[in-house]
């Protein structure tokens, strides 16, 4: 995707989860390399995956793992390229035309304040965003911008292992039915468990959408795109979301 408040310059955008991140690198508004580290380890041996360091002129961090974390990236990208600025995404009560509903807005993940700021952004309106990995969050914003407030609820990843951990006898299963039909087996009935919660989740979705008189939807993370597909609701996979809001808010 092109962005033209990102043309003529070559930026690497950072978004650092509580156990890896992911990164890409923009040229003139254009991606061209990504990457993910599934851990943070202080090496940072990911930077090595980079090999054109002269022609940056920033990098644009977003942040969930706590000050310490930024400061040792900042300090390795510094022996790497000390002439790059580095700015870091903090979250604010209004941020790029939106208002958050948050009364403490230091407690409002930065991932999911700059999910928001895209999503708004993408669809000129109200709008509804699901992240599904790790865990679900759901954010509801009205169309003049207005965050009227969201849900957390544990996602696919964490369910599978919780279940799996807390009983003695049900295998870990690493897939989740398509459809909510009885299994057959135990694994089956557990992925097909899965399957109940997720169909359950998309007919939430959609009558709290309609509650709100929103009608656009915009899905991310890993299991985004199969929670999309049962939801009856005009909807958008978008697994940069957060890659999008640094755009409307470190420029």
């Amino acid at each position: 995707m092109q962005v033209s408040s990102v043309s003529g310059q070559s930026i690497l955008e950072v978004d650092i989860g509580n156990t890896g991140l992911k990164w890409r690198l923009l040229s003139d508004g254009n991606v061209v390399q990504r990457g993910r580290s599934e851990t943070l380890a202080a090496d940072e041996a990911w930077l090595g995956e980079i090999a054109c360091w002269s022609s940056l002129n920033s990098v644009w961090v977003a942040c969930v793992a706590g000050e310490p974390r930024i400061e040792r990236l900042r300090a390795s990208i510094a022996r790497v390229a000390p002439q790059l600025e580095f700015r870091v995404a903090r979250v604010q009560a209004s941020w790029a035309g939106l208002r958050f509903a948050y009364a403490q807005i230091e407690r409002l993940g930065v991932d999911r304040a700059l999910a928001m700021v895209a999503a708004w952004h993408r669809v000129q309106g109200g709008v509804m965003v699901v992240d599904a990995g790790s865990a679900i969050t759901i954010d509801l914003v009205q169309q003049g911008g207005e965050h009227l407030g969201g849900y957390i609820l544990p996602g696919l990843p964490l369910l599978r292992t919780v279940l799996a951990r807390g009983t003695a006898q049900l295998p870990a299963v690493s897939d989740v039915a398509e459809e909510a039909l009885p299994g057959a087996s135990t694994q089956a009935c557990i992925e097909a468990g899965l399957g109940l919660l997720l169909a359950g989740l998309a007919q939430q979705l959609e009558r709290i959408a309609a509650q709100h008189g929103i009608a656009c939807l915009v899905f991310a993370g890993g299991d985004g795109e199969r929670l999309m597909r049962r939801v009856g609701l005009q909807a958008e996979y978008c697994p940069d979301l957060v890659f999008e809001g640094l755009q409307y808010v470190c420029t």
